[in-house]
């Protein structure tokens, strides 16, 4: 929580994953009391009545702890993707669920050993999935942002960037393989970033978020918060 506090004015929100293992969902309710969105990972993958399950304990707001976003892995298909959203528990188009086209882990030859096809085509089509069950977003690197603007009935997806670095930790990101700077990625039309290990993997993890925040520019105070978000903070 400490380093929660100390980020809480130079980034957009944070995002948990394994700290959902370690804590459980109350990290959620934990970190939303800074006043920033709160990203739940489980990355859900299951049938669409589990997945309907899980999803709802991370952010239907009356029953579970109203995470902003939480993510499901779009290859659990499109039923699977409609179940989620129906379960968040928001009415309108305040959906918060996030689908997971392909992993940032995964390059060329990863992805078609894992999916048959190449990668651009596999995030084209998970990111039509997500749009048809009624996604909030998509998380995809930023090296398919390109291809995904082309499409204009992707257009109100929000796009979710990992494998985000700066220039200067690019060499510490060695399980990633599509990676990109905050800057390109943002350049690219990516409109929530996640940057992690370059936050606390060296030196002081609110120090470096000011160092990220000056490298593209960006004025915290401008618009009451950063444009990243934390990893495990």
């Amino acid at each position: 929580m400490a380093h929660a506090e100390r980020l809480a004015p130079l980034v957009g929100g944070f995002k948990v994953n394994d700290l959902l293992d370690t804590c459980g969902v109350q990290i959620v309710r934990d970190l939303k009391q800074f006043g920033r969105l709160v990203m739940a990972d489980p990355k859900i993958y299951d049938t669409p009545k589990t997945v309907a399950n899980r999803a709802a304990a991370y952010c239907d707001p009356q029953t579970g702890v109203g995470a902003s976003l939480v993510t499901v892995h779009a290859s659990a298909g499109v039923d699977a993707l409609v179940a989620a959203v129906q379960s968040d528990g928001h009415e309108g188009d305040t959906h918060s669920i996030l689908a997971i086209t392909v992993l940032t882990s995964f390059d060329e030859e990863g992805c078609q050993e894992v999916y048959g096809h190449p990668t651009k085509a596999m995030v084209l089509r998970f990111a039509r999935w997500a749009a048809l069950a009624g996604c909030h977003g998509i998380v995809c690197s930023g090296q398919e942002l390109g291809l995904l603007a082309k499409h204009p009935e992707l257009k109100r997806l929000k796009r979710v960037v990992p494998g985000i670095s700066p220039a200067w930790f690019q060499a510490e990101l060695k399980d990633q393989k599509r990676t990109m700077t905050p800057k390109e990625a943002l350049d690219a039309g990516a409109d929530y970033l996640e940057i992690g290990r370059a936050l606390f993997e060296k030196g002081d993890p609110a120090q470096n978020a000011q160092r990220i925040l000056e490298e593209i520019g960006f004025d915290p105070t401008a618009r009451g918060g950063g444009c990243g978000m934390g990893d495990d903070a």
